[in-house]
Parts: structure tokens; C-alpha cells; sequence
């Protein structure tokens, strides 16, 4: 039998646990035994931690710890590393992490004394880390250098969260880096971590750990009761007042510390520590790189070690781009963040000027007062004001941006101004769609024959969107030739050239880009007008300055009638989304023209047999109560919530079916059901999938459906439906609404209907689900208040009723 602290584990060396094969062994600890890994089939290569089994199996300690390591893995921090897979074969418990080739942050201390840079590097890097991770609930209770991992780039990064936080009745953690409640089996938070913060600040900066004895027993009764060492007795160096900085941090009592880590780095960034002389013969920690908040170089005499914390902090843990922009206008900082969005490296921008570099001119004068103003008065903008403007990125296209700007003072006397900066290249599109949506269905409203709105239609189309000229082609009488009806364009535009080439032009089957599209039926986008630009009236929208071109055809179910074509001022591929819409638009002018058309008058036909008239009766009685099946393989049931009260997940449901009845075409007559399975939850990650899929994480055996039967429909507006009804899950049941609307409706040549739908809702957690404290303890992952679904729902009905 094993005894306590002994690991009872065989040697896994070529053997396969799950999907990964065991190729080396990395070394162990006071938990388990790390591997280097493959995984297969993608041969990635990973690190493989076997837990002791004892540990593994103690009573809760595996719910307690996969709840941990989901909360840590769902955080996505640079500075800690990610949590791919926890599985269990053989009765031995693994998980699977990013393999961190650099070593650890006791090897660099194994060297010697580190310089003061890299401590400043280390320090803030791991006080970032720490601070996600305190903020999400979570305490590390086992942080030493081992656990400081140094990946070859000098990114920092924390392991083995979680693995320290149940006490058996005996100190879990490493003596000498424990603190002193958690060495008595007390209860823990927090400033737990913020001890073991400043015992490594105490080791990196004097080269020894503060207490010493000759055995595990000795070295935690120490740090119980032993008084703290002076630093600056260790390291004459060092300036005085660190001794005060790091008493607070390793005091007896939790109550007498820095509340959090942050609190303790701030403290040390106000120490003078330039008086140091220089370190060119010590040795350095790796630089840092994208896990890290930015190269720090030793500072001059005089200087706080940390004068800008609190700003390259609030950077490098940023989301966003962050930009920070001196009283010249020029550049000072620029996080990996901005590098990835605006394609600048910090090395190339920095100590450019903001404006000219990369915003674009129609808002540079608006920003230039702004910025003046701010720094003028050193007052910043009230809480929550943002500015939109746009970007220009390295290699020209633009990103809209959403700037929530902070005035800072970084030394005294010396001002920043500070931008966080958002893409919102996403909600502006879906702005503009919605918008063009909306303007073309008031123009096919208003119009008793839509021929008299297609002005109207173009401009709602195009201006919505930014293009800079359109055109609706309509087939003439005879259908020989297309003939331009109506010819649009934006009033900056200057293609009157083209204009006039529209309307004088006709186009046979295959002739142009339309008319390519009236012989195919099929809609196209040219992102590059010059590789398809043949016709007289193209190279005329070239030399107009357009360079993109799309036509979609305009049909009525069965029959084209006419081509709507665009033009754009800017290359590129269309979005998928985009180009489905306009499709759309295309389709419902069809509808619309198909409705329209003149009624011809036809010589009466001759009175059908008794058994036509039969089958024509029972035709029209099948058509009084028709059932739409829901495609669930062109339907999407996505879903958007709060977790852990600050983060926001996104996903999609992968399994679900249901139907939609309507009796004699009418909207308002529609009767829903539709269930979801939720166990086919799908968050685009497989790790996230993982836990959301395990047992010890939701503490349940099987996965209630979601059921949803509507009890009424109203009409909203054209194509616009309020969609009322109950939904159910857990034998819960509460009444909701869905907004509603018909993107398109369609019939192809075998008679077969489809139609398409979009709907959202928010509803209530506390409708259906636990309670904050519920939750919590049973792991459930949401747990906001609120679950906003977005659906997209294509229904089809086949005249044999088949749903294939």
C-alpha cells in the first residue's frame, strides 16, 4: 500500500491513454507525472498530466476540479496555459495541455540572480495571469517555479491551476511556497496567492527564498511563525522601502496583506529600484514576448520601477486593440492585439502620428478636436462614450471601429490618451442588412405595381449597402433581349458614362455579366470587375473607378424575369451572408413582379372530366392545410449567454426537428413545434464541448430537451410575425416570443416549397434553470440571467411529403 505522498502510477512510456501515445517523460510532482504526448489523429503534440490516483479518487475532488479547470480554460488568458481534454481510462485520470518548450522559471533561478527587467517582466506577467483567474472565482494555491512556465518566444505562462484547492486534512501545496493559513488546512483565498506572489518577488530579487530549514516539517512550521527576513539585508542593493512592500505581501495574517495581486504590483511599481547598478553580467530572463505585456527595460536611476503598470497592464490583458497616443499625437504604446487587427508591428508604428497613420481622412479632423480638447483640459470623455470611426489597415481595406478613449497619466506631468478600439465591421454589416431589409420592404409595400419602385429599390439596396451603382434589368416582350429599366447611382459617384451605356444597352442570353445570369439563373459576385469587364458599358464602369460587379436574377418561382445588378468601388469577395440577402431581395422582387404581371385573357377551356374535377378538389382541400418540415441541414439554433457573469459564450444547437402547419396560405393561422436536443450543444470548441459534456461537470445523468409548440401568431408588419408560444425544459414551462421574419419564399419546377426564416428571443435563466449559488455548485455552465437565441429556420414541403 502505498503511503501518503507516494505515487502509486506504472510506467506509461509507449503506451496509449485515450487518443494520445506517451513519448517521453517531462517529470513529476506532488500530484502526478507529466508526459510529453501525441495526439492523435492530428499528431499535435502535447503535455499529458496523470493524476495520482489516490488523489483522483477522493470524494469530490474530481467535480470540484473540472469545474476549476473549465471556469480557467473558458477564460482564454495568454498567460496561463490552456486545458485541451480532462478524460479518465484505466482507471487513471489525465489531462491533456499546450505543450510549453522553455523551461521554467526555476531553471532560471538556478542561474543566479535575475536582471531587474526581467523581473519586472516576470512579475507583472504572472500578477496578470493570477488576477483573471481570482476574478473568475478561481485561487492558484500552489504557485512556485515550477509552475511558472517560459515558452521559448519569452511568453510566461501559469499551470496546474486547481490542482491545490481541496484540503484532506493534510497541506496540499509545496512547503516554502505555501502560505501560512493554507499550511494550517485554514480557509483560503485570494491573498493566498498574493503571499506567494511576494515569496517569488522575495526570490527573484535576492536570489533566496525567505525561509529555510532542513526538512519539509521545519520549512512550514517557518512560514507559520518565523518573522520575514529583511530583502534588503540579503541584497544591499535594493532600496529601502522594499522591505515594507514585502513584509505586507508575506504577513502572518491574511487581513494585513495587499487585497490582490494587483494591489502588491502596485505597491512595487512606486519603489525607486534604478540605484541598482547595471546588470549586463547577470543573467536575464527570456524577453517578453505575446503572452507578455512588452519588453521593460532596466530603469534610470531615480524611476519607479513600474510608473506605467497600470496602463501596460490594462493593455496587454485587453481583448481589444488597445492604442495610447502622447501629446504630439504620435504613438507610445500598441498592444498584440492592435498588431493582429491594423496589421502594424509595434516596431513599425510606434512614434508615428495616430491620425495620418491609420485613420482614414473624412475622420481625422473630428479625432484631431477630440483628442485637443482632452488633452488641453486633462479630462477624459464620461464613462461609456465611444467614437466610431474607421481604420485604415496596413494593406488598405477599412475596419470600422468603436474607440472608448481614457485620458492617462502615465508620469507626472506627462498625459496619454488612450483607446481601446473594437471592431465592428460585424454589427455594422448586420446594421446595414437590416436596414436594407427594412427599406425594401416599405418600397414593395407602398408599390401597387413594383415597377413603379425599382428607383426606389436600387437605392435601398445599394446605398445601404455602400455600393456605388445598380441597375434592374427586366426580359422584353418576346424574350429575345434584357433591357436596363432603371439605372441608379450614389451621388458621389461619377458614372454618368455608364448611366447612359445602361440604358441605350441590351443584352442577349450569355452577352455581359446579366447576361451570363439570365442564361444560367444563377447569381454571381466579380470581386474583380477588370478579369470579366468585356462589354463597352463595363470598361466604362472601370473608368468610372467601380471595381466590383454582381447580378442576381430576378424570378418568380418559375420564370426569370429580369437581372439585379451592382456595382462596388471596392475589390473583394462579398460575404456569405451578404450575397444571400441580396439573393433574397432578388427573389422577393420576383414574387412580387410575378404577382403583378397583367392577367391574360385565354379562350375558355373545355369542361374537364368528372374525374379531373375530383382530383382538382382534393388538390385545393390538401392545399388548405399545408406542413413545412424544418431542414435542420440548412437551419442553425444558435444562442448567446453570460458565464460566470462576465464572460459571454456562443454557440449552436446541432441536433433538433420540427414543423410548421399552415391552412389556406395564411401566415397568421401557423401552428410551430420544434424540439432541440441540448446535449448536441456545440460552442466551437472541443474542449468547452468537452466539459459541457461531462458528468462530473454537470452532475446529471441525461439531457433535458427543449420543446417549443406555439399558441398563437400576430402580424408584425409585412413579412414581420410575433410568434407566441411555451417552452419546456425539465417539465418546466413558461411562455415566450419570438420576433419573426420571412427572409424568402420560393417554389422550384417539381412543386416543392421552401421558405426561409429568422427569429430571435431573450429569455430568462430563472425561468428554467438554477440559481446563481445552484449553479455554481452543480457546474452548470450557463448562468447569466439572460440566454439570447438567434434562429435561422429553412422549412421545405415536398408534394409527396417526403422530408429527404
Amino acid at each position: 500500500m502505498a503511503m501518503r505522498g507516494e505515487m502509486a502510477m506504472p510506467d506509461l512510456l509507449g503506451s496509449t491513454l485515450g487518443q494520445y501515445r506517451v513519448e517521453e517523460r517531462l517529470g513529476s510532482g506532488g500530484v502526478g507525472v507529466v508526459y510529453r504526448a501525441i495526439q492523435k489523429p492530428t499528431d499535435q503534440q502535447v503535455a499529458l498530466k496523470v493524476l495520482d490516483p489516490g488523489l483522483a479518487a477522493r470524494p469530490g475532488f474530481m467535480r470540484r476540479f473540472v469545474s476549476q479547470a473549465a471556469t480557467i480554460s473558458k477564460l482564454g488568458h495568454p498567460g496561463i496555459v490552456p486545458v485541451y481534454e480532462i478524460g479518465t481510462r484505466s482507471q487513471l485520470t489525465y489531462l491533456s495541455m499546450r505543450l510549453v518548450h522553455g523551461g521554467t522559471l526555476k531553471d532560471v533561478l538556478l542561474e543566479g540572480t535575475v536582471d531587474l527587467g526581467a523581473v519586472w517582466r516576470i512579475l507583472r506577467s504572472i500578477a496578470d495571469a493570477l488576477h483573471s483567474a481570482h476574478e473568475a472565482g478561481v485561487v492558484h494555491q500552489d504557485l512556485k517555479p515550477n509552475n511558472v512556465l517560459l515558452e521559448r518566444d519569452g511568453s510566461i505562462m501559469l499551470t496546474d491551476f486547481g490542482l491545490a484547492r481541496i484540503n484532506y486534512g493534510y497541506a496540499i501545496g509545496t512547503p516554502g511556497y505555501m502560505s501560512p493559513e493554507q499550511a494550517m488546512g485554514l480557509e483560503v483565498d485570494r491573498r493566498s496567492d498574493v503571499h506567494a506572489l511576494g515569496l517569488l518577488a522575495f526570490e527573484l530579487l535576492t536570489g533566496t527564498r525567505p525561509f529555510a530549514a532542513s526538512s519539509p516539517v521545519d520549512l512550514i512550521l517557518a512560514t507559520v511563525y518565523d518573522p520575514v527576513p529583511s530583502a534588503r539585508t540579503l541584497n544591499p542593493e535594493l532600496p529601502p522601502e522594499l522591505d515594507a512592500v514585502l513584509f505586507r505581501a508575506l504577513a502572518k495574517n491574511p487581513a494585513d496583506r495587499q487585497p490582490s495581486v494587483f494591489a502588491l504590483l502596485e505597491e512595487l511599481s512606486q519603489l525607486p529600484m534604478g540605484n541598482r547598478p547595471p546588470a549586463a553580467q547577470r543573467p536575464s530572463a527570456p524577453a517578453a514576448g505575446n503572452g507578455g505585456a512588452g519588453a521593460v527595460s532596466t530603469p534610470a536611476a531615480g524611476e519607479n520601477w513600474g510608473a506605467n503598470l497600470q496602463l501596460l497592464t490594462l493593455f496587454e490583458a485587453s481583448l481589444d486593440a488597445v492604442v495610447a497616443i502622447d501629446e504630439g499625437g504620435l504613438i507610445t504604446h500598441w498592444n498584440s492585439q492592435a498588431e493582429s487587427m491594423l496589421g502594424w508591428s509595434r516596431k513599425q508604428i510606434m512614434g508615428l502620428p495616430a491620425l495620418t497613420t491609420f485613420i482614414a481622412p473624412r475622420y481625422r479632423e473630428v479625432l484631431e478636436r477630440i483628442f485637443a480638447t482632452f488633452l488641453a483640459v486633462h479630462e477624459g470623455p464620461q464613462e461609456g462614450q465611444a467614437v466610431e470611426v474607421v481604420a485604415i489597415h496596413r494593406d488598405g481595406h477599412q475596419i470600422p471601429l468603436e474607440l472608448s478613449l481614457s485620458l492617462v497619466q502615465l508620469q507626472p506631468g506627462k498625459w496619454n490618451l488612450v483607446a481601446f478600439c473594437r471592431d465592428i465591421s460585424a454589427r455594422k454589416e448586420a446594421e446595414r442588412l437590416r436596414a436594407m431589409q427594412d427599406a425594401v420592404t416599405d418600397v414593395l409595400s407602398d408599390a401597387d405595381d413594383p415597377r413603379e419602385g425599382f428607383r426606389r429599390l436600387l437605392e435601398a439596396v445599394c446605398g445601404n449597402l455602400d455600393w456605388s451603382a445598380g441597375a434592374i434589368w427586366m426580359v422584353e416582350p418576346g424574350g429575345r433581349h434584357l433591357r436596363c429599366r432603371e439605372f441608379w447611382q450614389a451621388p458621389a459617384a461619377d458614372s454618368e458614362q455608364l448611366a447612359t451605356l445602361s440604358r441605350k444597352t441590351t443584352y442577349e442570353r450569355g452577352a455581359g455579366v446579366p447576361g451570363q445570369v439570365w442564361a444560367s439563373q444563377e447569381p454571381v459576385w466579380h470581386p474583380d470587375l477588370v478579369r470579366v469587364a468585356e462589354s463597352a458599358r463595363e470598361l466604362a464602369a472601370l473608368r468610372s473607378g467601380l471595381q466590383a460587379i454582381g447580378a442576381f436574377p430576378i424570378h418568380d418561382g418559375s420564370n426569370l424575369l429580369g437581372v439585379l445588378e451592382v456595382f462596388s468601388a471596392t475589390a473583394g469577395e462579398l460575404t456569405t451572408t451578404r450575397f444571400s440577402k441580396v439573393e433574397s431581395v432578388a427573389r422577393r422582387l420576383g414574387r412580387q413582379l410575378g404577382r403583378a404581371a397583367p392577367v391574360r385573357v385565354q379562350a375558355a377551356p373545355e369542361r374537364p372530366a368528372p374525374q379531373a374535377e375530383a382530383a382538382a378538389a382534393v388538390a385545393v382541400a390538401e392545399r388548405q392545410n399545408v406542413r413545412y418540415r424544418i431542414d435542420s441541414r440548412h437551419s442553425r439554433i444558435g444562442f448567446s449567454c453570460a458565464f460566470m457573469k462576465f464572460l459571454t459564450v456562443h454557440g449552436h444547437f446541432n441536433d433538433f426537428s420540427g414543423w410548421v402547419e399552415i391552412e389556406n396560405d395564411d401566415p397568421k393561422t401557423a401552428r410551430v413545434e420544434c424540439v432541440v436536443k441540448t446535449a448536441s450543444v456545440d460552442t466551437g470548441s472541443l474542449d468547452r464541448d468537452y466539459h459541457l459534456c461531462s458528468k462530473d461537470f454537470f452532475a446529471v445523468e441525461s439531457y433535458p430537451d427543449m420543446v417549443f409548440q406555439s399558441t398563437g401568431v400576430e402580424r408584425r408588419g409585412d413579412e414581420r410575425f410575433r410568434l407566441i408560444g411555451d417552452l419546456t425544459i425539465r417539465n418546466t414551462t413558461r411562455p415566450i416570443r419570438l420576433d419573426v421574419r420571412v427572409e424568402e419564399r420560393d417554389r422550384d419546377s417539381s412543386g416543392s416549397e421552401k421558405a426561409t426564416l429568422t427569429a430571435s428571443t431573450v429569455i430568462s435563466r430563472l425561468d428554467w434553470f438554477l440559481d446563481w449559488q445552484e449553479a455554481l455548485e452543480a457546474g452548470r455552465w450557463i448562468v447569466g440571467e439572460q440566454i439570447k437565441l438567434d434562429l435561422e429556420i429553412a422549412l421545405v414541403h415536398r408534394p409527396d411529403g417526403s422530408t429527404g
